[in-house]
């Protein structure tokens, strides 16, 4: 006479204990949607701000050669800079300067309100899209112009400067070969 083995989970008592106390999960259901619903309710909004950059990372030099960035560091690279401070810094003090007629808001700290930036590269392409998200709809939208603009100033720069940097050592190299050509010609 093979009896079925009896159920580990007794079935039959959490139907009894739910017929005798529904209003137990009804209740707890009720409590947390009423706290849920009122924290996204009195949650301030966010607005986001999107942007598109198209980044050239490849120089033509003569005679058929070219420099081109690593493109596995390159995109963190950019992600970096355009998360950096100095370059937050920077965007802040050109919208102080601009004229906009938009105050930089303040938060609580009193400091500036904190714009996060997301930096996401296309796939196979160089293109960047940039978002950016703040509780006020007009700031992220002029911040994140002005933080593409502070971008696209800084890496001016630091071409100009790579490339004088790179003319002087050439320039360094070929007055040395020439001293040495003299030489060997004396």
């Amino acid at each position: 006479d093979d009896a079925a083995p009896a159920s580990p989970f007794p079935i039959q008592r959490l139907l009894a204990f739910l017929l005798k106390f529904w209003w137990i999960p009804l209740l707890t259901l009720a409590v947390g949607l009423s706290v849920g619903l009122s924290l996204a309710y009195l949650q301030p909004p966010t607005y986001v701000s999107k942007g598109r950059m198209w980044e050239t990372i490849k120089l033509r030099l003569p005679q058929g050669a070219a420099f081109s960035e690593d493109g596995q560091t390159s995109s963190g690279t950019q992600a970096e800079l355009l998360q950096s401070t100095t370059l937050r810094e920077a965007a802040l003090a050109r919208l102080r300067g601009s004229s906009n007629n938009l105050a930089v808001p303040l938060g609580k700290d009193r400091e500036p309100l904190p714009v996060p930036i997301s930096v996401k590269e296309s796939p196979k392409s160089t293109v960047f899209v940039l978002q950016a998200s703040s509780a006020q709809a007009a700031y992220s939208q002029v911040y994140l112009d002005a933080l593409m603009e502070v971008y696209l100033e800084f890496k001016k720069n630091l071409r100009q400067t790579v490339s004088g940097y790179t003319l002087a050592s050439i320039s360094a190299e070929i007055a040395r070969t020439e001293a040495e050509l003299k030489a060997d010609q004396d």
